[in-house]
């Protein structure tokens, strides 16, 4: 079920991040030749601003960081 998915992600990112997060909806654009248009759900930054700062995700990455550190 969606809204029991979206639930479990709320929480595990609470536990990370704290109160800093609130559910948020959007409208996704892909930028393929479809141009299709999807509603979202999302999590918006609420928190202090000056503890954002510029940076990339790297999904690849952070999937070999989670393996490595699933070894030990």
């Amino acid at each position: 079920d969606h809204f029991e998915h979206v639930d479990r992600i709320r929480q595990r990112l609470q536990e990370y991040e704290g109160p800093n997060y609130e559910l948020s909806h959007c409208t996704v654009q892909f930028k393929d030749n479809t141009k299709k248009r999807v509603r979202a759900t999302t999590f918006k930054w609420i928190g202090d601003q000056r503890e954002l700062k510029d940076g990339e995700f790297d999904l690849k990455d952070y999937q070999m960081y989670r393996l490595e550190s699933n070894k030990s």
